[in-house]
C-alpha cells in the first residue's frame, strides 16, 4: 500500500490480455491504507479535483480524528447540501486568519485570530480610542446642549447584532494612589445643583445616555468622582461601518465635568 500517501502506479488492463498478479495487487493497494483520488486518464493521484460523495449519494457518518483544510481555510465547511445553510470559513481578503460563521450568506459570528486595540477595527475585533482627557465647566443651560468629546471617536466594522460601548481604564495604575481613569462631575457655585448627561453616539446620533444629578450645599461647591468603567451600554446595529463617540451635555449652567478614560466598542453578536 502507499506508504508515503501517494500513488506510484495504477495499471489499466486491456481486453483479452493477461494480467499479472503483482499488477492487480498494486491496484488493490491503492484502495487500502491511505485513500487517494485517482485521475481517470493519467492513472495518478489527483489533487483538489474530486468529491467524496455527492448531493444525491452521501456517506452516512464520518469518524475522523483530525480534519485538515488548506493553509488559508479557503475550502469551506457547509451544513446541508447547498451553500445557503451554515458556513465556516476563513476571511481571505486580508488573509488575517479570522474564523467566520455565516448562515444564508450573512455573517453570524467571528472569532479573530489576533486581537488588539485600534481606532478602526474589523468585524470581531475591538475598537479603542486614545486616552481622552476633557474638562468642561459652566456649560449647558438646556437639555439640548451637547459637546462631542474630541478624540473619542472610534470606527467598528459591524454585522447585524449588538455592540457593547463603554469607557475603560487607560492603563495600569502606577501606584495605589494614582488617579488613572475617572469621571468627576459637580457644580461650581455654592448651594448649586449639578445635572450632567454623558452619552454615547453612533454616526452622530445619541444611542444611550446617563443622567447624573447632585445637590450642592451652603459650604461650597461639591463634586462626585466615579470610575470611568462604570459607564457601559449595549446598542443594536446593522451591518456596515459605524462611528462611535462620547458626548457630554449639562442641564444647568453650573455643571462641571472632568474625565480621563478610553472609549471602546466591540461586537457581542
Amino acid at each position: 500500500m502507499p506508504s508515503n500517501a501517494t500513488i506510484t502506479a495504477f495499471y489499466n488492463f486491456s481486453p483479452n490480455t493477461k494480467a499479472r498478479a503483482s499488477q492487480v495487487q498494486n491496484n488493490f493497494d491503492v484502495f487500502r491504507g491511505h485513500l487517494l483520488p485517482v485521475h481517470p486518464s493519467t492513472s495518478t493521484s489527483a489533487d483538489n479535483t474530486y468529491d467524496l460523495g455527492s448531493t444525491n449519494y452521501r456517506w452516512k457518518n464520518g469518524y475522523l480524528n483530525n480534519v485538515f483544510s488548506t493553509a488559508t481555510f479557503s475550502n469551506n465547511f457547509y451544513q446541508g447540501q447547498t451553500t445557503s445553510g451554515w458556513r465556516i470559513y476563513n476571511e481571505t481578503t486580508t488573509n488575517d486568519g479570522d474564523l467566520y460563521f455565516s448562515y444564508g450568506g450573512n455573517i453570524a459570528n467571528v472569532f479573530p485570530k489576533t486581537q488588539g486595540f485600534t481606532l478602526s477595527a474589523a468585524t470581531g475585533k475591538i475598537a479603542v480610542s486614545n486616552t481622552i482627557t476633557a474638562s468642561l465647566a459652566n456649560f449647558g443651560g438646556s437639555s439640548s446642549g451637547a459637546f462631542l468629546i474630541s478624540g473619542s471617536t472610534v470606527t467598528l466594522s459591524c454585522i447585524s447584532g449588538i455592540v457593547e460601548l463603554g469607557l475603560m481604564d487607560i492603563g495600569i495604575a502606577s501606584s495605589m494612589t494614582a488617579e488613572e481613569s475617572y469621571i468627576l462631575y459637580g457644580n461650581v457655585v455654592t448651594a448649586g445643583s449639578a445635572n450632567v448627561r454623558i452619552a454615547f453616539s453612533m454616526n452622530g446620533n445619541l444611542v444611550s445616555n446617563y443622567y447624573m444629578s447632585m445637590e450642592g450645599n451652603n459650604s461650597g461647591p461639591v463634586s462626585v468622582r466615579i470610575p470611568a468603567s462604570s459607564l457601559k451600554s449595549f446598542v443594536s446595529v446593522t451591518q456596515g461601518s459605524n462611528n462611535f463617540s462620547l458626548v457630554v451635555g449639562g442641564l444647568n449652567a453650573n455643571s462641571t465635568v472632568t474625565l480621563r478614560a478610553r472609549l471602546y466598542s466591540k461586537q457581542i453578536f
